[in-house]
């Protein structure tokens, strides 16, 4: 009678194991999720930064470019106080012990801190340097160089979120 309870009970364990074990499914966490709402948060830093930038090149053949020109740089101010946060927020995200999070909150911190250098390269006062014209709106160079793969990075980071939430 007792090898027939310690083989039903072994049976039972099995059975429970075996059930609980098989709908195992990959689940976005709550930290997953903030990373890629701050992917998207980026992103809109950067068409804002863009937007500022043809703003100041609409304007700035005017005579007052000058007031154009510090709008357009304290309006990158501001937005560079935002990517710091932001960043900041990402460098919690990339000590976290979840599976996968490290690496995307590394490419997510490598593609704000291009952002923010194109930021600081950009946004500098150079009135003194062009002399009385006006200071160009793009900097082609850094945007090859900084933004646009950073753009592309973030872009990754949202895309995969996309193909694994499928």
């Amino acid at each position: 009678m007792n090898m027939i309870k310690l083989f039903f009970i072994v049976v039972l364990i099995l059975t429970i194991n075996l059930v609980g074990c098989g709908g195992v499914e990959k689940k976005t966490t709550d930290s997953h999720t903030r990373l890629i709402q701050l992917a998207k948060e980026t992103l809109e830093i950067v068409a804002q930064i863009e937007e500022h930038e043809m703003r100041y090149a609409q304007k700035k053949s005017l005579n007052d470019w000058t007031i154009a020109y510090q709008l357009k740089r304290a309006g990158v101010d501001s937005l560079l106080i935002q990517l710091n946060d932001k960043i900041l927020e990402g460098r919690f995200f990339e000590k976290l012990p979840e599976e996968g999070l490290t690496q995307k909150a590394k490419i997510f911190l490598h593609a704000a801190e291009n952002i923010k250098i194109y930021i600081n390269t950009t946004n500098v006062d150079m009135t003194q340097l062009v002399g009385g014209k006006p200071p160009p709106a793009f900097d082609v160079y850094s945007s090859e160089r900084y933004l646009k793969p950073a753009t592309s990075e973030l872009q990754k980071i949202l895309d995969n979120e996309s193909k694994s939430s499928k």
